[in-house]
């Protein structure tokens, strides 16, 4: 469908420090309660998400901020979202392949619950508009109506088509339409889809010269700590590790979101300035390392 995306196929969920702008669609099991990026202070989904959570007390209340997965995920902003009352075994689950494929075919959300609903009457519910279409606006009006869109949405819209072109086989189309993307807000976004595109086609001094402006960042904007990281990585595994050290000494600086990627991009940044030949700043990352307690 175009979507940027991300899976984890870790036996936990997502870390607290993954990236995590902007996700209209999140599936995941199999934790209690919500948790990783989702549960930071201020985190919000952008308008229209869809979003679930397989577990077997999800929906058992809606009045917590904390508890479970459907109240907290409708309290960050989700418009559409199922889950159990009680134990309903996992074969009388909504299946989440089943409820995306009727969304993206355009049936309302009442109509695609129940499609990916084996069993009626037991234990699962689905929370939000039955009529709610997230599909009757489609990518070709979005672009149209770009001005019109949040600033910090519409280049999301813009990935997506990028992504698509580099499906069908358009590959200069899609790099020169990121190219466009990244002179506007959400800058870091586009900028590292179109380095990593520019990595796939083998073109690693387009890739890295796209992240240039990275040495001139002065802080990290806000909520975008794991993005930064991202980039910094991109630059330091792409033969570029002293472009990286500028952002990597700004990720060290700020706070991280847990205090083990805190201690994780301190062991990334030694390594890109090591990898750089950068004496003084192997010294410092190293010293900050020796600095944490346990």
């Amino acid at each position: 469908m175009g979507f940027d995306g991300d899976a984890d196929r870790t036996p936990a969920t997502f870390d607290a420090a993954a990236r995590f702008d902007a996700p209209v669609f999140y599936f995941g099991w199999h934790a209690g309660n919500l948790n990783g990026p989702m549960a930071a202070e201020g985190f919000e989904f952008p308008p229209g998400a869809v979003a679930l959570h397989i577990h077997s007390f999800s929906a058992q209340t809606m009045h917590s901020a904390t508890q479970g997965w459907c109240g907290p995920l409708v309290l960050r902003g989700v418009a559409a979202t199922v889950g159990n009352v009680f134990e309903p075994d996992l074969q009388f689950t909504h299946h989440p392949n089943l409820l995306l494929q009727a969304l993206r075919h355009g049936r309302n959300f009442g109509d695609a619950a129940c499609f990916a609903l084996p069993a009626l009457s037991w234990q699962a519910i689905a929370i939000g508009d039955p009529l709610y279409r997230p599909f009757k606006v489609t990518l070709a009006e979005q672009e149209q109506m770009a001005g019109q869109l949040p600033p910090a949405l519409a280049p999301y819209a813009l990935l997506r088509r990028a992504n698509l072109l580099h499906q069908q086989g358009q590959r200069a189309q899609a790099l020169a339409l990121l190219e466009s993307g990244q002179r506007g807000p959400r800058r870091l976004a586009v900028s590292l889809a179109f380095a990593r595109m520019a990595a796939t086609e083998n073109d690693s001094h387009a890739a890295v010269a796209a992240l240039d402006f990275i040495k001139r960042l002065k802080q990290v904007p806000s909520g975008d700590w794991p993005l930064v990281r991202a980039l910094a990585g991109f630059l330091a595994t792409h033969g570029a590790p002293a472009d990286a050290l500028p952002a990597y000494t700004i990720l060290v600086r700020d706070p991280a979101p847990t205090p083990e990627a805190h201690r994780v991009v301190l062991i990334e940044a030694r390594a890109a300035a090591e990898a750089a030949g950068d004496p003084d700043g192997l010294h410092d990352f190293s010293r900050q390392l020796a600095e944490l307690g346990p």
